[in-house]
């Protein structure tokens, strides 16, 4: 074989190889891009569930705020459909937040905003200031999942109750029947 037939063959094989890894360089870097496009799209959904989270836990603050000794009886039922309604949509939107332990325990003390077993002993406004507690819980929560930062600990009232009514934890199945 001639040198020119061996340096043209050697030539093709190497714009060949070259052809092909260039190739499969663009796919890569085409998947790469949609793979970051993907996840920036599920963080800036997860954010915007986050920030209606945090919309719904205000709302609860504001109205387990007011006492409901001042008010008629549709108007604490009518309060109590509020407090539900904002509940379901905590339940909904925390689906979106990835961090599993932020998601349930927001989910969690969602639970324990309307908690009211028979044998709970509360007062009023004991219940309102665990409901004001159980919503900073989340809120803090929330806030440093936001950050990037860890979880802080629960806060030792929301702990309290927890452990008064373990069986109100992680599940809502509760929330479907009340």
């Amino acid at each position: 074989m001639e040198s020119s037939v061996v340096v043209g063959v050697i030539g093709l094989a190497s714009a060949l190889l070259g052809a092909g890894v260039a190739f499969a360089g663009i796919v890569y870097q085409q998947r790469h891009q949609e793979r970051i496009a993907r996840e920036a799209q599920r963080q800036a959904l997860a954010t915007a569930a986050v920030e209606r989270v945090l919309g719904e836990l205000s709302a609860i603050q504001r109205i387990v705020r007011r006492s409901r000794r001042d008010l008629t009886a549709e108007e604490g039922e009518e309060r109590r459909l509020r407090l539900h309604d904002h509940v379901a949509s905590i339940l909904l939107e925390a689906q979106r937040i990835p961090d599993h332990r932020v998601r349930d325990r927001v989910r969690e003390n969602a639970s324990f905003v309307l908690l009211s077993p028979p044998e709970d002993t509360r007062t009023p406004d004991e219940r309102r200031l665990d409901g004001m507690w159980v919503c900073g819980d989340s809120i803090g929560c929330l806030g440093a999942y936001l950050r990037e930062e860890p979880l802080p600990s629960r806060l030792s009232p929301v702990q309290e109750l927890i452990d008064r009514w373990p069986t109100f934890r992680g599940g809502t199945d509760w929330f479907m029947e009340a």
